[in-house]
């Protein structure tokens, strides 16, 4: 990415919000956020179901009733 004239930073996955806030550049333009799949998250791609041949982007939430949505959100 450097010789395209891209810097980035990297942070852990499970990095606080005041980490990341802090990984923030003045001249920020874009951020991109992955995990790994894993069934104990409740964010999963639905790219691979959609479209094998990447021509689509998507992903969906599921949640099985147990999730405290409330509490999840910060004012």
């Amino acid at each position: 990415m450097k010789k395209l004239g891209i810097e980035v930073t990297f942070v852990d996955s499970d990095s606080d919000e005041a980490t990341l806030n802090t990984a923030f550049r003045e001249n920020a333009k874009a951020m991109f956020g992955e995990t790994i799949a894993n069934p104990a998250l409740v964010v999963h791609s639905t790219t691979k179901y959609m479209d094998g041949h990447v021509t689509s982007v998507g992903g969906a939430v599921v949640d099985s009733g147990n999730f405290d949505w409330n509490a999840a959100v910060k004012e």
